[in-house]
């Protein structure tokens, strides 16, 4: 599997289009792109980037306040190390379906020795001789 996931491939399109059709106000749509970016759920972790690193889902608003509540920093770190567990689980998980699935298709290759004939598939052996039956 690639590194980019079909729906976070779309959103970096996306992101490439806004910066491509308002060229002149690009760089106010910055910290919107990386907002929506860090809160996109992997499909691997069932996570998202920002909850994985901090503890906590972001929230959008327009509205600034002034008062702010910030968790204790033990108890901060005590919900980010179990979240790094709950992620490793899951990449663990993922990888183990991966292989699994990869695994019931794959045949094991055929052991040859020296000197020993075998027969060649011509199925992907292109020639530009027009009978396949002339060809030598």
């Amino acid at each position: 599997m690639d590194s980019w996931s079909v729906p976070t491939s779309h959103l970096r399109l996306t992101s490439v289009h806004i910066v491509h059709t308002s060229r002149t106000y690009w760089v106010d749509y910055l910290p919107l792109a990386k907002f929506v970016f860090n809160n996109h759920k992997n499909a691997s972790t069932k996570q998202t980037p920002f909850f994985a690193n901090y503890g906590f889902h972001p929230t959008f608003s327009p509205i600034l306040s002034d008062i702010f509540s910030v968790p204790a920093a033990e108890d901060l770190s005590d919900r980010l190390q179990h979240i790094h567990q709950e992620l490793k689980a899951e990449l663990r998980y993922a990888q183990e379906l991966q292989q699994k699935y990869f695994n019931c298709h794959v045949l094991p290759s055929p052991k040859y020795k020296p000197d020993q004939l075998v027969w060649l598939l011509r199925r992907n052996i292109c020639t530009t001789c027009l009978s396949l039956k002339l060809d030598h």
